[in-house]
């Protein structure tokens, strides 16, 4: 997250009430929002519930890598690599003694928002039984080779996956998306399934993966 408040909102309105955000840059402007609108010790309370902010510079403290250089021509391998780095920096969140009753968390990227309730998507993840679950679109040609895409079963599991893929191996990923409810006509105009880039993990899967 670059500090824009959007993605705490919505969170913040789908009752999702322990919440921790990593940015890298302009975290004042975030935690000065969190702290005016959602004031814990006097108005809203969300009972056991939590919201933090983490900015990336906290994490090169605990930790040394070789890509953390001191010269300017190499300060740009300090940002985060992508959403999975980030969330693989700060693991160690998770065994916070406050997460120990955790058991789905639920990842967001910051640089996209989705006006969903989350708390619902966690209640299907759980019904489901499975272990990792993704929100998805169908998606058109124009713009498909710009996100993950999934291959799914009639059941909605996830077959395959392919990152932005490109000439034949885009092709390869075309479904009948009928199967998420579209008509045969928008079907045809729509012969993807899109990750949104939205994520539930079993904490306990999410950490043997990290």
């Amino acid at each position: 997250m670059n500090g824009d408040r959007g993605a705490s909102e919505f969170l913040l309105t789908s009752q999702s009430d322990d919440l921790i955000h990593i940015v890298e840059f302009n975290s004042a402007s975030l935690n000065r929002h969190i702290a005016r609108a959602y004031n814990f010790g006097t108005g809203v309370t969300f009972g056991d519930g939590y919201v933090e902010v983490y900015l990336m510079d906290s994490v090169l403290k605990n930790y040394t890598c070789s890509c953390c250089h001191s010269n300017s021509r190499e300060a740009g391998k300090k940002w985060f690599q992508g959403t999975v780095d980030a969330v693989r920096k700060f693991h160690w969140l998770f065994e916070d003694p406050r997460s120990k009753d955790i058991e789905d968390v639920l990842i967001l990227s910051g640089d996209y928002l989705y006006r969903m309730d989350y708390m619902d998507f966690v209640q299907n993840h759980r019904e489901s039984g499975a272990d990792i679950t993704l929100s998805c679109l169908p998606m058109d040609d124009s713009r498909a080779s710009d996100f993950g895409l999934l291959k799914i079963d009639d059941k909605g599991r996830i077959l395959s996956f392919s990152e932005k893929p490109k000439g034949e191996d885009l092709k390869a990923m075309q479904v009948d998306t009928t199967i998420l409810g579209l008509s045969k006509e928008e079907a045809v105009k729509k012969p993807y399934i899109a990750s949104m880039g939205v994520y539930v993990f079993k904490k306990e899967i999410l950490l043997n993966l990290l």
